[in-house]
């Protein structure tokens, strides 16, 4: 695999991270462990655009406090 001049490796190291992190928190990765993956993700998913909204709204608000200065 060719990955050129981008940021793919870094995008990698951060997906192996995560996993590491896992690994310490829940022991090793078992894909045939019964769980229902498709329903976690998009679980996961929603979970990440309720935190997205968040930084926005912070966003938001950190730069209405600046145009108000």
């Amino acid at each position: 695999m060719t990955l050129g001049d981008g940021q793919e490796m870094e995008v990698l190291a951060l997906i192996a991270e995560r996993l590491s992190m896992g690994r310490n928190q829940y022991g090793p990765l078992d894909v045939n462990d019964g769980r229902d993956w498709e329903m976690e993700a998009l679980e996961e998913a929603l979970d990440g655009c309720a935190y997205l909204a968040s930084a926005i709204l912070k966003l938001r608000a950190a730069r209405a406090d600046q145009s108000a200065k």
